[in-house]
């Protein structure tokens, strides 16, 4: 009986991904010139590296989603010499608002990108913060937005904590 749910089970996720195949590629950037962090109130230079994975589908053969994360980073602030992290994930599916900055970094071609926007989707930041030892400092960035099959938002979720 086990066997027979785990192979329904596995038959269930190929079916549902059958249509898109997925890629993943890496971003990464180094602040070589000091940035300036509000939430810190400090500047920083460091390196970090974003995870990114989307997915093509195979019957238009354009980009349907996308999922990204900060995979490491090494950021130090200038003055203090304190070292900190980004914590940062997110998902786009079908919305295409990120979908032509990971194009231009170049994680894949821009000729992954559909002709016209996609009408239906939703756009996910999950987070976007700071650690320094265990510490997670305030700075976080959390959007939501999903738009129906007529382009109309219907969700739209945006908090932002600068530490002003």
């Amino acid at each position: 009986m086990k066997s027979v749910l785990a192979t329904a089970a596995l038959l269930l996720c190929t079916m549902q991904f059958s249509n898109a195949q997925t890629y993943q590629g890496e971003f990464n950037a180094t602040w070589d010139e000091p940035v300036y962090a509000f939430c810190l109130d400090e500047y920083l230079t460091g390196s970090f590296t974003y995870h990114v994975t989307y997915h093509v589908n195979k019957k238009t053969g354009y980009i349907d989603r996308v999922h990204w994360n900060v995979k490491n980073s090494k950021l130090v602030g200038v003055d203090s010499g304190k070292e900190y992290r980004i914590i940062d994930t997110g998902a786009n599916d079908s919305f295409r608002n990120l979908w032509d900055f990971w194009a231009a970094v170049g994680i894949y071609s821009p000729d992954l990108l559909p002709p016209s926007n996609p009408q239906e989707g939703t756009l996910i930041n999950s987070q976007f913060k700071w650690m320094s030892k265990g510490i997670v400092y305030k700075g976080s960035i959390k959007i939501q937005i999903h738009t129906n099959a007529a382009g109309e938002v219907k969700a739209e979720v945006v908090k932002y904590d600068f530490c002003f």
